[in-house]
């Protein structure tokens, strides 16, 4: 209920167009936020404007929620656009560790550039030799497709 809240702000926030999100194409839809479990990944413009919403939304949910940040886990990071002087300022607003680039979130590469192919690979040969720990000749179809989902 307290994510929805939480959510429920950042969306507002960019309905009205204060927070503008990332787009995965340029004529695709913008996301502004991805919530997974106790995790959110928020996706702002790199301008002062945008990043006071986002502590402004914060400092609402801190206080609205009864829930305390843990700042020592924010990070923040930024496209190569970004001059440096202009990073520190926001690192400085936000309160968060600038991190060069995640590297993976969840067990997926959080950047895929044009080659789809090697990124995915890892990725499906990790499941693959999960699933070989497995007798697959034992198993339905049914609980075949069961496990891989599990897998994946």
């Amino acid at each position: 209920m307290v994510a929805d809240a939480f959510s429920a702000l950042i969306k507002k926030a960019s309905d009205h167009r204060l927070v503008h999100g990332s787009g995965a194409s340029r004529k695709g839809p913008k996301i502004s936020h991805i919530f997974f479990a106790d995790d959110n990944l928020l996706f702002a413009r790199a301008n002062r404007v945008e990043c006071s919403k986002i502590v402004d939304i914060r400092n609402i949910y801190e206080a609205a929620s009864g829930h305390k940040i843990n700042y020592d886990k924010l990070e923040v990071s930024f496209s190569k656009g970004v001059c440096v002087r202009k990073q520190e300022e926001l690192v400085d607003l936000l309160k968060m560790k600038p991190v060069m680039k995640h590297e993976k979130y969840l067990g997926t590469p959080t950047v895929i550039g044009r080659s789809k192919r090697m990124v995915f690979a890892a990725l499906k040969d990790r499941i693959w030799k999960k699933l070989q720990g497995y007798n697959g000749k034992l198993l339905s179809r049914a609980r075949k497709e069961v496990l891989i989902k599990a897998v994946i």
